[in-house]
């Protein structure tokens, strides 16, 4: 839904959406293991997703795709409620743009 929300063309939202979990699955992994060597490894996704693939159910892997998720929807709602902001403030002026226009047309 956050990529949804970042963009108004499908095409382009299915690319965000595919970049996004290709750099979540493999990329967060190797990032953090340039920077520290092996103590922070088990903060990627691929790691978590290995243990449930296997069918463990562990309550640090449900923790952690859960605090994903609603990150991910915390920033799907700001990006909405900063796109519903600019459009009423495009409403709310436009009364005024075209009164100012309509007496410089004059």
């Amino acid at each position: 839904m956050f990529a949804s929300a970042m963009s108004q063309n499908q095409i382009i939202a299915f690319v965000i959406a595919t970049f996004l979990n290709f750099f979540l699955f493999f990329g967060l992994d190797e990032l953090i293991g340039l920077f520290t060597p092996n103590s922070l490894f088990s903060f990627g996704f691929k790691v978590h997703f290995e243990d449930i693939s296997r069918g463990v159910i562990d309550t640090r892997n449900i923790v952690y795709f859960s605090c994903f998720i609603f990150f991910f929807l915390y920033l799907t709602q700001l990006s909405l409620q900063t796109e519903k902001n600019e459009i009423h403030k495009r409403n709310l002026f436009s009364p005024f743009v075209y009164y100012y226009s309509f007496w410089e047309g004059l």
